[in-house]
Formats: C-alpha cells, structure tokens, sequence
C-alpha cells in the first residue's frame, strides 16, 4: 500500500499492522507511527488516511463497526482538513 486518501467511517475502527511500517493521520493533525503488531482505535467519524513513507509493503487489517443500513466508507466532510 502507498496511501489512501482522507475519508471517515460512520463506526469504530481497530487498525492492526501487519506489515512492514507506515503512518495514519487522523483529522489532519495526529499522525501515527504504525508497524507490525500495532493497534490503533480510530472512533467513528475521524478523518483518516494512510500512507507508506517506505520502500517496503506495509499492510494493516482494519477491523470496521458499523450498523448495516450505513455506508462503510464516506468522504472527509466539506470542512475537515
């Protein structure tokens, strides 16, 4: 994985790394190291985005909560950064 860009989840998320190391910036400003064995909790409705400053793969497994009648996946609103 490269990057992904920002977007937001209507439920909680469990980040788990499982390879390599990369980084998740969560609202723009709260940026996190990630590599294999980390967890990181992102609550519903944090702008995120993944990227991989390396040359090595990095891959996490993201465990997603969400109700069945709502999207898994939604753009940043208008107004995040």
């Amino acid at each position: 994985m490269r990057s992904k860009p920002r977007h937001t989840h209507p439920g909680a998320e469990i980040l788990y790394g499982l390879a390599g190391h990369g980084q998740v910036e969560l609202d723009g400003r709260d940026l996190q190291t990630v590599t294999v064995g980390d967890v990181v909790s992102v609550e519903p409705g944090r702008v995120k985005s993944l990227r991989n400053p390396g040359d090595e793969p990095f891959a996490v497994l993201a465990v997603l909560v969400l109700d069945a009648d709502r999207p898994p996946i939604l753009p940043p609103p208008e107004h995040a950064r």
